[in-house]
């Protein structure tokens, strides 16, 4: 006996069963990955909010031409976003002022991942190929993932 007191009878019966039924009907193979893939998850980004958005039909205008630069403001707890989204000659302007966030910003789109230095300031740009759709990912201060929605240029 090893001092931790006595064996519990239901202890002893679930570890009996539990070796039985591995031997006789073990689970598949790809049963782990699986479950690794749901603990993964637990990390689940928070996904911001648009709070303004120059391109929806309510949006008073900004600027006076339809193709002008899109504005976009977002939001998380504690995290706040404002892009600036326009096409130029070589493709994708993007600038933008982030607080409650640190480290570098990612750029995803189809194409994939661009990582963008975020300023001490909270200031960032990134010229880049066109694309028709964008979002942007940022870790908030206290840790937290925070991904905008998918935007359509």
């Amino acid at each position: 006996m090893s001092g931790i007191g006595p064996v519990d009878p239901d202890d002893a019966l679930v570890e009996r069963l539990r070796s039985i039924a591995a031997q006789v009907d073990p689970p598949p193979a790809h049963v782990d990955e699986l479950a690794r893939a749901a603990f993964s998850t637990r990390h689940v980004d928070e996904l911001a909010r648009i709070l303004f958005d120059s391109a929806a039909e309510d949006a008073a205008p900004v600027r006076g031409a339809a193709d002008e630069a899109r504005v976009v403001t977002l939001a998380a707890e504690g995290v706040t976003a404002e892009l600036e989204l326009a096409r130029s000659p070589d493709g994708l302007r993007l600038r933008g002022y982030v607080t409650g966030a640190e480290g570098d910003i990612i750029v995803e789109s189809p194409r994939g991942r661009t990582r963008v230095a975020l300023g001490d300031d909270g200031w960032f740009a990134h010229d880049g190929p066109p694309v028709a759709l964008l979002r942007i990912a940022l870790t908030a201060r206290d840790g937290r993932r925070v991904r905008t929605p998918w935007l359509d240029l």
